[in-house]
């Protein structure tokens, strides 16, 4: 079991944190960011109108002119609801790993922009301007792969936390209805293949290190450290309550005569608080990360039942 107190104290605080491993996140929230202020200070996005990119694909073969469509919005409203899920959609990358997060994107959105070009040959629509075909790929992986933390009861319905960024996401599919709805659609399909493997395992997309170091790039050029850290091996423990500390050199001293010793007060040993006892439920949801029976007990016992928490300690260690 890998030893994760050393990171309790930091996660008790925040178990979401700023853009650390998250690389890749960082170079797309750049880019789309930096790239919507431009547009929006010069009104010329209504120039690169997927429409009208496609009507002039085919005789000009400009096959470069519908991917500028993926990288900037075209309204304030669109951008600040974007970028937030972008953001708080970071855990993804945590959890896949830059390299193959950055495979994801880009077979995600090359399979997605395949099926929308495919929908555009019989049906015409006015699709909006943004990373759509990312945000709601990603968001189908969200909705797999995250797990919930917490539950509340709203009118007799149960719901957990994930519900704000679904609410998040459903506010964001509003704003460009019904052009929005297709590049959704597409979006969430080409996810679903990708996560089951139906035209080719993931494990074989693989894309060079460039799209990792890229967001290394522009974070070491704003400053930002992702990795604070310099990580080192640590003793794999079993249960660090079962450590037997080694007694101090200063009680290895020359035995005293008896008539010189004096009887020390009896101490009554403190028990330690018993340890959380993880739940069924828990132990299955952090399970199905990806993480061992017993490396989920002991981080839901570390994180004192939080399945949120102890996915966070068990991705920053692994």
């Amino acid at each position: 079991e890998i030893c994760l107190r050393h990171y309790y104290s930091r996660f008790q605080m925040s178990a979401r944190f700023g853009f650390e491993n998250a690389p890749v996140t960082l170079g797309l929230i750049e880019i789309v960011g930096a790239t919507t202020v431009f547009f929006l200070m010069f009104p010329v996005s209504s120039l690169f109108t997927f429409q009208h990119l496609f009507s002039d694909l085919l005789p000009g073969l400009s096959l470069w002119r519908p991917f500028t469509n993926l990288f900037f919005f075209s309204s304030f409203a669109d951008g600040l609801f974007g970028l937030f899920l972008l953001y708080n959609f970071r855990d993804i990358e945590r959890m896949f790993g830059s390299a193959k997060f950055s495979a994801f994107l880009v077979f995600t959105s090359a399979l997605s922009l395949l099926l929308e070009l495919a929908v555009m040959t019989f049906w015409s629509f006015d699709n909006p301007a943004g990373p759509y075909l990312i945000i709601f790929a990603l968001a189908t992986m969200y909705a797999v792969l995250v797990p919930w933390t917490d539950r509340f009861s709203l009118f007799g319905i149960h719901f957990s936390n994930k519900i704000y960024t679904y609410l998040c996401c459903i506010q964001f599919l509003y704003f460009r209805m019904p052009g929005s709805i297709v590049p959704c659609l597409c979006a969430i399909i080409a996810a679903i293949i990708y996560h089951k493997d139906l035209l080719m395992s993931k494990d074989k997309i693989v894309l060079p290190p460039f799209f990792t170091t890229l967001g290394l790039a522009i974070a070491s050029t704003l400053g930002i450290n992702l990795n604070p850290r310099q990580r080192r091996r640590r003793q794999i423990v079993v249960n660090p309550a079962q450590r037997i500390p080694r007694a101090p050199m200063q009680a290895q001293q020359v035995p005293m005569a008896p008539q010189q010793r004096a009887a020390p007060p009896q101490r009554v040993p403190q028990q330690a608080a018993p340890a959380v006892q993880p739940t069924e439920e828990n132990i299955a949801a952090v399970s199905a990360m990806g993480f061992s029976r017993q490396q989920a007990v002991f981080a839901l016992q570390m994180a004192n039942n939080n399945v949120q928490l102890a996915t966070n300690l068990l991705i920053e260690n692994n």
